[in-house]
């Protein structure tokens, strides 16, 4: 039986509600966003300057008054966030939330994303960001 793949639209799951809850090993309050939170912080990035991962969780934190923001499902959240731009762009529509400038804390951009890594530093290029070749990946030049 072939395997039926779900679209990256349909995994932003816009019912999800954030939770903050205790963190077992640690013993502080952990926030568990979800991908429409993340696919907002990166909204609020203006053009021509990027957000790292670091910076979306302490935000996100600091707004649902958590200790901090689960990297994990930070991360994984923005891959949907990136899938569901490159469907917006492969139906011609106009991307809702701006992926490409949000970058890892070294200024890398993530690379194994759905959206293509140098289609993203194109548009940062666009925007009048620095971006450069850093072996296999592309990283932004800040400052």
């Amino acid at each position: 039986m072939a395997r039926t793949q779900s679209s990256w639209e349909s995994k932003l799951r816009p019912e999800l509600e954030p939770r903050v809850v205790r963190d077992p090993r640690l013993g502080d309050r952990l926030l568990i966003a979800t991908p429409l939170l993340i696919a907002e912080e990166i909204a609020r990035v203006p053009r021509g300057d990027v957000i790292t991962f670091s910076e979306v969780r302490a935000r996100l934190a600091r707004r649902f008054k958590a200790d901090r923001t689960c990297a994990l499902s930070t991360g994984r959240f923005a891959a949907i966030v990136s899938g569901a731009v490159g469907e917006d762009i492969a139906r011609s529509r106009k991307s809702r939330w701006p992926i490409w400038r949000l970058v890892r804390d070294d200024g890398v951009l993530s690379p194994n994303w759905p959206l293509d890594s140098r289609y993203r530093a194109a548009l940062l290029r666009e925007e009048g960001v620095r971006v450069t070749r850093a072996g296999v990946n592309w990283r932004v030049l800040r400052g």
